[in-house]
């Protein structure tokens, strides 16, 4: 059966509907990719450019510095589902980003790649990696909301969050080692937010989360 040119029409309508146009396919294949070129990456921030817009890469398990420095451009949340590794060379492309800048998949993160992303200028969220006294220490220094999934804080990491003078979000903690540990972390100079522990006992961290910029989450 031959299909008259107005059935054609009315069919590329349909299919429209159906899988959206060519722009929107290729950008949900590219957000749904293990590897990027930098020209595709530079197609996905273009189109996420808006400062409302969420750019987020579901697969891609290594960032290319060309690549990262094509992604820095969006004005949006910025978002690596799956990315565990993160080089000095493409955190320094990403540190030119200024929105929120999600690595949550990261399994570690060094004390010279934190250097660079500390240059980051909007929020940084890294909710899965284990991060050491060293690399804290370098990361107190950031000044913007710093957004950590650490299950618990030891003596010496509340005294380097003490020194912290941004936002300051804890997801997941759990437990903190004493109230002495509470005590130092109640010094915290910005935002505070903990989301997770099972207790609390100082008064004084109490209090600081009890302001209204602070956030407390018991489980």
């Amino acid at each position: 059966m031959r299909l008259t040119r107005h059935a054609w029409i009315r069919l590329g309508f349909v299919v429209f509907a159906l899988l959206g146009s060519p722009g929107e396919i290729l950008a949900q294949s590219l957000l749904d990719s293990e590897s990027l070129t930098p020209s595709e990456a530079r197609t996905l921030a273009t189109k996420y450019h808006s400062d409302k817009s969420f750019l987020t890469l579901t697969h891609l398990r290594e960032l290319d510095p060309a690549v990262a420095r094509e992604m820095a451009v969006t004005n949006g949340h910025l978002g690596f589902s799956a990315l565990q590794v993160l080089s000095p060379a493409a955190a320094h492309e990403l540190a030119s980003h200024k929105a929120m800048l999600e690595l949550n998949a990261l399994l570690e993160l060094s004390p010279e790649t934190a250097k660079v992303l500390v240059k980051h200028g909007g929020a940084l969220s890294m909710k899965s990696a284990q991060l050491s006294d060293e690399t804290l220490s370098v990361l107190s220094q950031y000044p913007g909301l710093l957004v950590l999934g650490l299950t618990k804080v030891s003596q010496e990491q509340a005294r380097i969050f003490a020194e912290h003078q941004g936002r300051l979000h804890l997801t997941a903690l759990q437990s903190l080692e004493s109230e002495r540990v509470e005590e130092t972390l109640s010094q915290h100079r910005g935002e505070l937010r903990i989301e997770g522990l099972r207790s609390l006992t100082s008064a004084l961290l109490a209090a600081k989360l009890a302001q209204p910029e602070g956030h407390l989450d018991l489980r």
